[in-house]
């Protein structure tokens, strides 16, 4: 097993909100690496009692682990992407990390490309 990079104690990070398929949201926060890589997840569910909402906080942390000891984002966004078992909202999760992390930008920081 690799070394575990850990995050600086002040960190930045981005909050997302998604709305599931149920019209339920759910909340991602990143915490980031100077830099910007990220370095861990929270997945937030609003929906109480949701078998979703557990599912999710621990997906968020074994990303965050993998993460932190090596594996790149766009392998765990493909992952998530490609597992049948897991809820929709997976799915969504993973495009919401796609699209702010890995999708080219400009030069000007906008999404002109």
């Amino acid at each position: 097993m690799s070394e575990r990079r850990r995050l600086p104690n002040r960190r930045g990070g981005v909050t997302l909100t998604i709305n599931g398929e149920d019209g339920f949201p759910a909340t991602l926060i990143t915490g980031e690496y100077k830099g910007g890589a990220v370095g861990e997840i929270f997945i937030s569910y609003s929906r109480e009692g949701a078998f979703a909402k557990d599912v999710l906080a621990a997906l968020a942390k074994m990303t965050s682990l993998a993460l932190q000891h090596g594996a790149t984002l766009s392998d765990v966004v493909k992952t998530m992407k490609t597992c049948p078992m897991l809820p929709d909202l997976v799915v969504e999760v993973a495009e919401a990390l796609e699209q702010t992390y890995l999708q080219p930008k400009c030069s000007c920081g906008e999404d002109c490309l």
